[in-house]
């Protein structure tokens, strides 16, 4: 895999698919949020449109949907004989967005692999065994569909390492996605430069702060920095995320935890040109940050 991109010409990443895929008319079952739509046959092609939206929009990189392919989020919906098959469908819907894309030639696919316990929560409710595992499995479903794996928000340095050894036996590089609380942490209280020794000793290619806030960004951008690979981030445009939060069956996250009301394609801009005057080279967005946010980004680098 070659993926070309600096600084002056950053890398265009995607935006949020599971509050994409809402505001399309997908609607949410129980607790699976963004996997509803991978269970159902007849929003396949509503997956597909998304990816494509932000291809269209100029993003590079697509994702694949299966944030919410979890085997603790499959269990509380009693669907587990189904995790396998949500896998794969993810992996085949972002290659067929792919494939039949006419936007650009370049666009690759990130194979999301996401933290394996509550979103934004460091406790782990599985064995570390069981962890290892599952993260093995989603390695191995999703390797003949994408082109890098992106750990997806993980929110724990332990998690970070387990994860990667679960990724070791297959030939892809990995972009990590650290979730960092306002306080400048990740949830296990250890700060980004604990990365260093992992990076050193893996596949790595770079590292972005996943779904969090633009002010918490800024905060640990000099460290991320330090690292020593090319970095950036994947914001999200909620108001707030509430420490111990958890989806409510059957919601939409935002009528928890809000929109950030001062986010817009200006803000947006605003925010990586800060990020970018740092270093960042890996620019893209999470939760309510949509096609039409990436399409401002992608077209002031355009050229």
């Amino acid at each position: 895999m070659e993926i070309k991109f600096n600084n002056e010409k950053p890398l265009i990443l995607d935006g949020g698919m599971g509050q994409t895929l809402l505001k399309q008319g997908m609607i949410s079952q129980g607790t699976l949020w963004s996997a509803s739509a991978l269970l159902d046959g007849s929003l396949h092609q509503m997956v597909i449109n998304a990816h494509q939206e932000f291809m269209k929009a100029g993003a590079k990189v697509i994702t694949t949907n299966n944030f919410t392919v979890r085997k603790l989020r499959f269990s509380e919906n009693n669907i587990l004989d189904k995790f396998e098959e949500a896998m794969h469908t993810a992996g085949r819907l972002a290659k067929q967005a792919k494939q039949e894309n006419t936007f650009f030639s370049d666009v690759h696919i990130a194979g999301s692999v996401p933290t394996r316990n509550q979103t934004y929560m460091a406790n782990f409710e599985l064995s570390k065994d069981e962890v290892l595992h599952e993260f093995q499995l989603t390695g191995n479903i999703l390797n003949e569909y994408v082109d890098f794996f992106y750990l997806d928000a993980l929110t724990s340095i332990e998690e970070i390492e387990i994860a990667l050894k679960a990724l070791s036996h297959l030939d892809k590089k990995i972009l990590i996605g650290a979730h960092v609380k306002k306080n400048g942490l990740l949830a296990d209280g250890n700060n980004i430069e604990s990365l260093k020794s992992i990076i050193d000793q893996s596949n790595i290619f770079g590292v972005i702060v996943a779904c969090t806030d633009q002010t918490t960004v800024l905060s640990v951008i000099d460290e991320i920095q330090r690292l020593g690979v090319p970095f950036g981030f994947k914001i999200n445009a909620f108001a707030n995320i509430p420490e111990g939060w958890k989806m409510n069956p059957g919601s939409n996250p935002i009528d928890s935890l809000g929109i950030n009301k001062n986010f817009n394609e200006e803000n947006f801009i605003s925010f990586a040109e800060k990020c970018r005057a740092e270093g960042a080279s890996i620019l893209g967005g999470c939760c309510e940050v949509l096609p039409s946010h990436i399409k401002a980004l992608a077209e002031l680098y355009k050229n």
